[in-house]
């Protein structure tokens, strides 16, 4: 790698470390680098030579978002004057103290400059505000989200006045980005407004939408305007600017398909389609193998098997049925795919034929009889692989109808049948190819049927009913590598589940609205040994509706219960524990704000020190942050 010339490293690493100027004049509310899970400066670590020449790619546009990036920084630039040259961007979504006052004292090229003018009370603008003559921006952005804001925040109020004093200094400024869509531009920007339009500078003007090109072309007429852009596409009902030729001739934007557009692309595609040859017959050379294989294959995919499968209650038997009428070639092929996936809907009676021999998948959107359970068994018992049901509870059922799934893979079990004669009548050999295993309602006694099944190939066992699953625990327990189950019956179960079930590697618990979100009993993972293989837990705690996800614990009480069980937590018990994850909560946007008044944020990284990632509801793990005064990644 060090062979290669400096240019084409250059060239290599500019894709990776280049901040898209859309993202970077973004004035939405929620920041496009909120989600950044991985800092872009891992690549100036590979080799001297990336260091080398990444480095002003780096630095050439920089994005603050905390305090702690903007210390961090300001030390950086201090020690090395070049580098602060290199910065040509600079986007900052705060105030950030007296570190912004060394950062804009050492970066004197900037040319693009983004300010956010939502500052929170605890948040710092001295050093900005300080620091804005020490720069001469040609392209100032400003954020406001608060329209009808008035002049509450002090730091706030102090920033935009700093702005406005700066601008008649800032004699290369030329283009201004103006945050809102709405007729009405705020307190603050009225602030801006007035020093930039008596400068007389301003040649390009970016607004958010067309409702206030005309307000904005009114306040900065005297302005030498160039152009103005509009970034959301426009239809043009929105822009009546023919009675106003000067506003017409420097207005920008793309324009966004409407009715007449989309209309006169249909007339010019139907105008400019080939003919048609009603002589050419497709395939038509090749062998009747040959043209039963690539139909089939044609109609596997026409006829969404793939997707059916991932989702057997897609909704598309209107689209897959005319296939079946096109020729009596597609009816003999087409057949299969269309019978292989079945969703049973309500008051169709089950009609089956010798085509339905070729289904894998059933799925019931309502409850069948146990009598069509049992006939749906028989037709399909040789084919059979995924069963999601929902069966009316019989009077007497026996476990001998399981005798012929021995093909089933899934079952997902919907029913309170109660199972007689279990010793005698259970067939020890059962489903011998089940491995997934899914019990929503269901009586105590179809537990004790499967505990008297030997079930080899089961692996992963879901339980959301309150049932006893001690016994079918001592039995199964050793083959399962996953296993969900709601809290009441798992705090009920003697001894552990990692003693019943020492080769689990992921294990689930999930909460009602009963349990108020308490954390779960200790006993859960109390175990006689170590169990290795565990390396996943889960709590599928839901959200509730009237908290925000981000403050997903409404009160100090549990709170400190969750603490209390994180601080006891038998971790000596799972010594390959490597991820939890925590489904009532999303972790907050990488606002210094959010972040501080996040319950989950210090667990995460009191767990990160035992080398265990903590997960939201979207399954992203805490990436630490920067901290003021310490070391950590960017």
């Amino acid at each position: 790698m060090s062979a290669l010339p400096d240019e084409i490293v250059s060239e290599i690493l500019h894709p990776a470390l280049e901040v898209d100027d859309t993202d970077f004049s973004d004035t939405s509310r929620v920041s496009p680098f909120a989600n950044s899970l991985e800092s872009t400066a891992a690549y100036l670590l590979v080799c001297k030579s990336w260091m080398r020449v990444g480095t002003p790619l780096l630095y050439s546009v920089v994005v603050l978002r905390s305090e702690a990036q903007a210390a961090a920084l300001a030390r950086r630039l201090s020690g090395n004057k070049d580098l602060g040259r290199v910065v040509k961007k600079l986007r900052v979504e705060g105030g950030f103290g007296l570190s912004m006052h060394v950062i804009l004292q050492c970066t004197p090229n900037v040319t693009d400059l983004f300010l956010s003018l939502n500052i929170f009370p605890r948040d710092s603008t001295e050093g900005l505000c300080r620091g804005l003559r020490l720069i001469s921006p040609i392209r100032l952005i400003v954020q406001n989200l608060d329209t009808r804001d008035n002049f509450g925040n002090v730091r706030s109020t102090k920033l935009a006045r700093a702005v406005a004093k700066a601008i008649p200094n800032w004699i290369r400024l030329s283009v201004f980005e103006f945050p809102f869509d709405e007729p009405g531009c705020g307190p603050y920007i009225t602030v801006l407004i007035h020093p930039l339009a008596k400068a007389k500078r301003l040649h390009t003007v970016v607004v958010a939408g067309s409702a206030v090109v005309y307000e904005v072309h009114a306040m900065l007429g005297e302005c030498p305007l160039q152009k103005i852009h509009i970034k959301r596409p426009v239809s043009r009902r929105d822009l009546p600017i023919s009675y106003n030729p000067a506003l017409a001739s420097i207005l920008s934007y793309t324009v966004r398909p409407d009715a007449e557009s989309c209309g006169e692309l249909s007339s010019f595609a139907l105008n400019h389609a080939f003919k048609p040859n009603p002589s050419f017959v497709p395939l038509g050379s090749a062998s009747q193998e040959v043209q039963d294989k690539v139909w089939s294959c044609v109609l596997y995919f026409a006829m969404s098997v793939p997707e059916r499968a991932e989702d057997p209650s897609r909704n598309d038997q209107r689209r897959r049925l005319p296939l079946l009428l096109v020729s009596k070639t597609f009816r003999r092929l087409g057949l299969p795919h269309y019978y292989v996936h079945v969703v049973l809907r309500p008051l169709v009676s089950i009609q089956f034929t010798s085509a339905l021999s070729h289904i894998q998948t059933i799925h019931s959107r309502s409850r069948i009889i146990w009598r069509d359970f049992e006939i749906l068994v028989k037709l399909s018992k040789t084919s059979l692989r995924e069963c999601c049901i929902r069966v009316d509870a019989p009077r007497k059922a026996s476990p001998d109808i399981f005798s012929d799934l021995a093909e089933l893979q899934t079952l997902d079990w919907h029913c309170t049948a109660s199972f007689a004669n279990i010793p005698t009548e259970t067939p020890v050999d059962a489903m011998p190819k089940l491995r997934n295993l899914h019990i929503r309602d269901s009586d105590q006694s179809f537990l004790a049927a499967l505990s008297s099944m030997k079930l080899t190939s089961l692996r992963r066992f879901v339980i959301t009913w309150n049932l006893d699953c001690n016994q079918f625990l001592r039995v199964h327990g050793t083959h399962l590598s996953e296993i969900e189950i709601a809290l009441t019956p798992a705090e009920k179960i003697s001894p552990g589940i990692l003693d019943l079930c020492p080769n689990l590697v992921s294990m689930s618990l999930s909460w009602k609205a009963s349990h108020h979100r308490r954390p779960p009993n200790m006993n859960v993972f109390q175990s006689a040994n170590p169990a290795p293989s565990l390396t996943e837990l889960k709590f599928l705690i839901p959200i509730e509706k009237d908290i925000s996800p981000s403050n997903e614990l409404s009160s100090n009480d549990l709170r400190d219960k969750w603490s209390a069980f994180f601080d006891t937590f038998l971790y000596q018990s799972v010594p390959n524990l490597h991820e939890i994850r925590v489904t009532c909560f999303v972790w907050p946007l990488t606002r210094e704000h959010d972040i501080s008044r996040c319950f989950w944020v210090p667990v995460a990284e009191a767990l990160l020190a035992l080398n265990i990632d903590l997960k939201d509801d979207e399954g992203k793990k805490w990436r630490p942050r920067l901290k003021v005064g310490g070391r950590g990644p960017a």
